[in-house]
């Protein structure tokens, strides 16, 4: 088996990227910095960590190759000719070598020697492939068509000619010519300035532990300082709390999930913080509890004035005056009908039948229930006496019969009733104006906990006022349209700071207990480890990707030890029939042609 034949068999049992290495090597003998940005691409690939440019390994394949002529089989390089498309190489040029011994050709620079050595190294497979054949850059586009050339070789006595186009398969008898020239070297210089000789293939090997191997471990150093972690980032956050325990075991195990719920705190959790942090910076817990207290009592207060000053204005009582205001209209108006009946035909005095004729007349009702105490009003007899002038009645007896029947009619009952309600409803209105009892130390108490709901509470007497003045005009004027609005309503807010100053007080009357305070302490400590998380969780979870990212990159130093390969190579120099000795065989019998680019000669 041939040396590199012998590489081959081995790759296979290696890292892909290693194996895309050899080939790198075997196709242009040294590598770039963008060979070597890939292969640490393709390395960090093998660990998990995934390329953004999204490159595949391309291992070394028997196609890549040199082909090897058969057992006892010889292959000689006789001619290339029918050149077309190459540099500005007339076509139908030929170029002759002699079977056995060495061609010399030469000529000054730009004759084209250049041209015929690509063509040969592109053909043959030669080590370097990083030359290509461009057509004449004279001609235009159109006319500018696809290099090619044939080749004339001699196969164990029988001539053959083998067609090369530069992008089609190479023949795989072409593959058994060796071309050397400057960039195919297979000799270096040892430290001792000596030249030495290593086999053809053997440099792949070598120059994947001595270079390859350096340049990725160096980028690999590299990275993995890039993605050190400075120790004392969370250390403030150290402690027995959950936040604390988490960064005490900090590493690329650490759950994400476990940052995002610890780094988040909802408003309960906030204002929870809030008041254990103030309750425990008490000196006299039970002194603040009973002052908070005394707040809470007096904002409970405020609440039931707010209520019954809304209950007084509200939309259902507004439209409830409406109604009645309406009704009441209405009962009068039937009762002025009543009593113009009531006139009709006689001479009264104006007013009669009346709202004020009929008080009058019911304070004779009541009087008559003194003056005649044996009688029931109104008295029949004409010799009863009138209960205002007191003289005697005569026929006006009749007269006040009849004005009883008027006033116990049912329209002048209904109208005397509602004007009642109306009157009622008003004197309620007019007596109870808007105060909430929110007086200024109150408000500056309040202001406290919530500044916002101090400008509420204020805003919405002052509608609530507004509301009531409206419709003390509205009971005169009766008009009832566009009334003032006096939403929005404040007073579920007031419930929820009702209700935290109650919790507040009790936590206060706890912190007295020493357990009870050290259990406060306990929770302040978990809340507030979340809270100072809560800004670096980002930069927390940077910091895991660091620790993941390295933790893989670690892992990469087990591919990309140089000692496993440095003694293939050892075994391959000795190894009989692929080693020194085999390669220099190989030379005997596959011909030497090559090219150097000085002025007036190439060999």
């Amino acid at each position: 088996m041939s040396l590199l034949n012998e590489i081959h068999t081995w790759s296979t049992g290696l890292k892909p990227f290693l194996s895309d290495a050899l080939r790198r090597l075997l196709q242009n003998t040294s590598l770039t910095a963008s060979d070597h940005d890939d292969l640490f691409a393709l390395l960090k690939l093998e660990v998990g960590i995934p390329d953004p440019n999204n490159r595949v390994p391309e291992p070394l394949d028997i196609s890549h190759l040199p082909s090897t002529s058969a057992q006892g089989m010889t292959i000689r390089l006789l001619s290339l000719k029918n050149f077309k498309n190459v540099n500005r190489i007339a076509e139908n040029q030929k170029l002759e070598f002699v079977p056995l011994g060495l061609t010399v050709i030469y000529g000054d620079n730009g004759t084209g020697k250049s041209g015929y050595s690509r063509v040969l190294k592109l053909a043959c497979r030669a080590r370097d492939q990083k030359a290509t054949v461009l057509p004449n850059a004279h001609l235009p586009k159109n006319q500018q068509g696809t290099p090619e050339a044939k080749f004339v070789v001699e196969s164990d006595g029988k001539e053959t000619i083998l067609k090369w186009q530069l992008g089609s398969p190479m023949h795989i008898d072409l593959s058994a010519l060796s071309v050397f020239d400057a960039s195919c070297a297979r000799a270096y210089l040892d430290a001792e300035q000596d030249v030495a000789y290593l086999p053809y293939g053997l440099d792949l090997v070598e120059n994947l532990a001595q270079i390859v191997i350096p340049e990725l471990a160096n980028r690999l150093k590299a990275e993995l300082a890039l993605c050190a972690v400075e120790p004392s980032l969370f250390q403030d956050l150290a402690g027995p709390t959950a936040v604390g325990k988490m960064i005490a075991t900090l590493s690329a195990k650490t759950e994400k999930s476990l940052v995002e719920s610890l780094a988040t705190l909802d408003e309960e959790e906030t204002k929870r913080r809030a008041s254990l942090l103030a309750t425990l910076q008490e000196m006299d817990p039970r002194a603040k509890a009973a002052s908070i207290r005394r707040v809470h009592d007096r904002l409970k207060a405020v609440l039931q004035k707010i209520t019954s000053s809304v209950n007084l204005v509200s939309d259902v009582a507004r439209d409830k005056l409406s109604t009645l205001d309406e009704a009441t209209q209405a009962a009068i108006a039937a009762e002025g009908i009543a009593a113009n009946q009531f006139r009709a035909g006689e001479d009264m005095l104006l007013g009669t039948g009346g709202p004020e004729w009929q008080s009058l007349f019911e304070s004779a009702r009541r009087f008559a229930s003194v003056a005649h105490q044996d009688k029931a009003f109104p008295i029949s007899s004409s010799e009863s006496r009138c209960l205002l002038c007191q003289q005697e009645l005569t026929d006006g007896s009749s007269r006040l019969v009849r004005f009883d029947d008027f006033i116990k009619n049912d329209t002048a009952r209904i109208a005397m009733q509602k004007r009642a309600e109306y009157a009622q409803a008003k004197a309620v209105l007019v007596k109870e104006p808007i105060n909430f009892g929110a007086d200024t130390s109150l408000i500056e108490e309040i202001r406290q906990y919530d500044d916002t709901l101090c400008t509420s509470i204020l805003g919405f007497e002052t509608r609530l006022e507004e509301r009531r003045n409206w419709m003390l005009s509205a009971m005169d004027t009766h008009k009832w349209t566009e009334s003032p609005i006096i939403d929005p309503d404040p007073r579920s807010e007031i419930v929820k700071l009702v209700q935290t100053l109650a919790d507040q007080a009790m936590t206060h009357d706890l912190a007295s207990n020493e357990d009870t305070r050290q259990k406060m302490q306990n929770e302040f400590d978990e809340l507030d480890a979340q809270a100072k998380l809560a800004p670096r969780k980002q930069l927390l979870l940077d910091t895991i990707d660091k620790l993941n990212l390295r933790a893989s990159l670690e892992l990469c130093n087990d591919y990309i030890k140089s000692r496993p390969i440095t003694e293939k190579s050892k075994e391959l120099a000795v190894t009989p029939g692929v080693g020194v000795q085999a390669d220099l065989s190989i030379l005997s019998h596959s011909g030497l042609c090559g090219c150097r680019d000085q002025p007036g000669w190439e060999r």
